[in-house]
């Protein structure tokens, strides 16, 4: 290694090198050959600089999974609590890992739209295996089955409610969903009859009290066979469904009177 205090020049021009002392060493390294000469020069760089973009992403992978942290926990508190800033707060209180500040990650309306899209990348892990790939009835019901514990607690329909809070969202999340359960080369005409299919069964759904919800599996099923027929769906008008859940939901307050908007709707297709 040349010292701090050193510069080297090579002159070839006679064949022979010469070292020079220079008191001031810079980064930088000049050599001659004949009478052209090529400058190579080594810029030094704060490591701090460097390091930033890393640190960045290390800080925001931190915050993706303390939110995820955050979202798993809440969701075992929204039986008790609803979908509030109290189940939020439940959740952080309970963890010895989680902070108070921490609450404000999420809006309880977020972590509606955060569990949706959860699910659908849950699915899409799921479908990604084509040689194990679900069947419209098996990828709907497993959807389905996500949702019992929230159904079962009367907390589900509340969630449906801030869903629709969003509706460019939630439509978005809808059409992905949609676009995993179809089987592959299904026609538009196909993945919207999917859709109607699984919103009007996911309604269904909240007015069941048989047991294991086997009318729903049933509906669900009769209205596949339907579809795969040809036959004529039962197809609820989302639009028209979402716009009645989201003003039921707003005339309540508190989404309570969103059961009965479905049980109207299925009764309605």
């Amino acid at each position: 290694m040349i010292p701090s205090h050193y510069c080297r020049k090579l002159a070839s021009r006679n064949g022979s090198a010469m070292l020079m002392r220079s008191s001031t060493y810079k980064s930088s390294l000049t050599v001659f050959v004949h009478d052209r000469f090529f400058a190579t020069t080594t810029t030094t760089t704060d490591s701090s600089d460097e390091a930033a973009p890393e640190k960045k992403k290390t800080k925001g992978i931190m915050m993706g999974d303390q939110k995820r942290r955050l979202a798993k926990a809440a969701l075992q508190q929204i039986p008790k609590h609803g979908w509030t800033q109290d189940a939020l707060t439940a959740a952080v209180m309970e963890d010895p890992q989680m902070s108070v500040s921490m609450t404000g990650l999420w809006t309880p309306t977020e972590l509606v739209n955060w569990l949706m899209d959860d699910w659908n990348s849950q699915l899409q892990e799921k479908q990604s295996n084509e040689s194990q790939r679900m069947s419209a009835f098996d990828a709907i019901q497993w959807r389905l089955e996500q949702v019992i514990p929230l159904v079962k607690a009367s907390r589900w329909h509340e969630g449906m409610a801030l869903g629709l809070s969003t509706p460019l969202t939630t439509r978005s999340q809808l059409h992905e969903f949609v676009e995993l359960a179809a089987p592959n080369g299904a026609t538009t005409v196909y993945k919207t009859g999917l859709g109607s299919i699984f919103l009007s069964t996911e309604l269904f759904m909240l007015t069941d009290s048989t047991e294991d919800y086997e009318a729903t599996w049933e509906f669900l099923r009769n209205r596949l066979n339907e579809l795969d027929n040809g036959e004529m769906v039962h197809i609820v008008d989302m639009n028209q469904i979402m716009s009645t859940i989201s003003s039921s939901s707003s005339s309540s307050g508190s989404g309570n009177n969103v059961p009965v908007a479905a049980a109207s709707a299925i009764a309605s297709s």
